[in-house]
């Protein structure tokens, strides 16, 4: 039987112009035929399966003998002809093993700190699922790179959850500060000198290592993990072999990512995500040849630019990224995500502090000229948000449209990074504090019980109502802190104990942590994606580890318990179980870290 004929002229079409990035440089898992016929024929079950096999021979004999395959049958090929194919020239290896960090200790000191004998035990449970996660790249990954999606690095690392089997950049910042808190400072230090490895390799560090991420990036917040560890380690050394590489990220979002804009009368330089690629996303080929078929070239060539955009972002996908975010009309998948048309405040932000920190390194490293120079940047950048994004009637800094002008005025979590990332004067803070919380006040989205969900737009978006993330609660409360007032703290307070009911809820009755979750309904995972609802998660152990340690002299657990009960009659719902790593690698490293315990007792 013939499926799916080889259609290749949407991709070809879009690739015409010459300021058009290649997906990656390895066609095997970027663009080609190979991979078109192989995605659009769903020879496996999920997007992921095919891009992160394994070579059983190199990149050119297996596309030239699929081309010879493909030839012999007329550009037909039935579903048998290309898993058979499959079967014959690729293996099912993600190219990672599991690893338990050395320094990895199931009775850590932090845990001391935590008055809640309840909590205690939940942060406990918590902190021993460091192995669960932990991987490392294989020997045949460093030995035949030429044979893997994966960029191989030196350290161990920890994968998110559920399908994903690699390192994410951003969810890195919040693994590295529960990494702190867990006292495996070696540990936090090897996961960022992975990253520091992708800058010397790449320019930048990719959105995850694997090739097909090669050109996305993600927010850049190396820096900061830097600034974690710095201020926990006083590490000067590490500091002064490593401070090149965080000016070299620095510098490749000031090369590839600004673009100047004119405000009443005066030119700012801003920051964007912005990749211009033109092929369907590896990782979502199915759902992007869907999206496209039917499009013109150019409207073709604007979505695909502006999902690709919407990864590097890492809000991927949301009503923030829409030509019109209130246009709930069109149906999943939505044709009109233009990301590279808006002006992202916290991307501003966290470059504005970036370079503070930068500043703040090279007065520690006694280079005063650097230290002035990165300072001046860094007010420079500060002033911009003022001037761009701060909305005066309303009390809050909103994301810039660029076509249009004027600020989009839609509530979004990310609208308070600018406290998040200290990228604000502190009288400015204190002049407009009681603004900016009634401005929150009055989107109603402190009104649910599970949350302040990402947005209050409930479009069927990833990250949008009625979803909240783990970065999303990182930054509405550490805004609401920075303010200072009872009141704020008050509510970043609040925030924090939803988020770990929430957590302690989906821990207790489903055995796992959500990657997202649902604030319309306590405990349970968030909903929407091309993907199956993940469980895990990396992110999500360690912020809810950040706020016990924050927090652990006011929260009860009391109340956990009765909203615990309270599910036994709701009708509470358990995802089934789909990590991959998590689970067949969990199996492994809990029988190691079973072994470390009774060494910890015996010493």
């Amino acid at each position: 039987m013939q499926v799916f004929p080889f259609l290749l002229a949407a991709v070809v079409m879009l690739a015409d112009s010459t300021d058009v990035l290649p997906s990656c440089r390895k066609r095997i898992y970027c663009n080609s035929k190979l991979l078109h016929l192989m995605e659009i024929n769903r020879i496996y079950a999920g997007p992921r399966e095919y891009i992160n096999l394994r070579m059983n021979y190199d990149e050119n004999k297996t596309l030239n003998d699929f081309d010879k395959l493909l030839n012999s049958s007329n550009n037909y090929l039935s579903k048998g002809q290309l898993i058979k194919f499959a079967n014959k020239y690729f293996s099912n290896d993600s190219g990672v093993e599991p690893w338990v960090p050395p320094d990895f200790n199931t009775d850590p000191e932090f845990l001391n700190d935590i008055e809640d004998e309840t909590l205690r035990d939940f942060a406990r449970s918590i902190h021993n699922s460091w192995p669960r996660s932990g991987v490392k790249v294989k020997d045949d990954v460093v030995q035949n790179p030429d044979r893997y999606s994966l960029i191989p690095v030196t350290h161990g690392f920890f994968v998110p959850g559920g399908v994903f089997q690699e390192m994410y950049y951003w969810d890195s910042n919040w693994t590295v500060k529960g990494l702190l808190i867990s006292g495996m400072q070696e540990t936090a230090k090897g996961v960022i000198e992975n990253l520091f490895e992708l800058v010397d390799k790449l320019g930048h560090v990719p959105a995850a290592n694997r090739w097909y991420f090669e050109n996305i990036s993600h927010p850049p917040l190396l820096t900061e993990m830097v600034a974690s560890y710095y201020s926990y380690t006083n590490d000067i050394v590490f500091l002064r072999k490593n401070i090149k590489y965080l000016e070299k990220e620095i510098d490749f979002w000031f090369n590839k990512r600004s673009v100047d804009i004119e405000k009443d009368g005066k030119n700012y330089k801003v920051f964007r995500y912005f990749v211009p690629i033109a092929h369907p996303r590896s990782h979502a080929y199915y759902y992007d040849t869907e999206m496209t078929e039917d499009l013109s070239e150019q409207d073709g060539k604007e979505l695909l630019y502006g999902v690709w955009s919407a990864g590097e972002s890492a809000w991927q996908i949301s009503s923030r990224w829409f030509e019109d975010p209130e246009d709930t009309s069109t149906a999943t998948p939505r044709t009109g995500t233009r990301t590279m048309y808006v002006i992202p405040v916290d991307l501003n932000a966290i470059i504005a502090n970036a370079l503070q920190h930068i500043a703040n390194f090279y007065t520690d490293l006694m280079n005063t000229q650097k230290a002035q120079a990165y300072a001046q940047s860094a007010q420079r950048m500060k002033a911009t948000i003022q001037s761009v994004f701060w909305n005066e009637e309303d009390g809050i800094w909103y994301d810039y449209d660029l076509r249009k002008n004027t600020h989009r005025k839609y509530f979004y979590t990310s609208n308070f990074a600018p406290l998040w990332q200290s990228a604000v004067a502190s009288d400015f803070v204190k002049a407009k504090g009681e603004m900016i919380i009634k401005y929150l006040k009055d989107s109603n989205a402190l009104d649910y019980a599970g949350g302040v969900p990402n947005s209050m737009i409930d479009s069927g978006e990833v990250w949008d109502l009625p979803n909240v993330h783990p970065p999303s609660v990182s930054i509405m409360v550490n805004a609401l802190e920075s303010i200072g007032t009872d009141e704020a703290k008050n509510m970043a307070f609040n925030i924090a104990e939803k988020y770990i009911r929430a957590c302690y809820v989906s821990f207790k009755k489903c055995k796992y942590m959500c990657h997202k979750y649902n604030v319309n309904r306590i405990g349970e995972c968030g909903i929407g994606g091309i993907s199956p609802t993940q469980v895990g998660f990396g992110w999500t152990s360690s912020l809810a580890l950040e706020l016990l340690m924050k927090y652990n002299k006011n929260i009860n657990a009391s109340d956990f318990i009765d909203q615990l009960a309270n599910t036994e009659s709701e009708n509470f719902h358990c995802e089934s179980p789909n990590n991959s790593v998590g689970i067949g690698f969990g199996v492994i490293n809990c029988i190691i870290t079973f072994m470390i315990s009774l060494n910890n007792i015996s010493n």
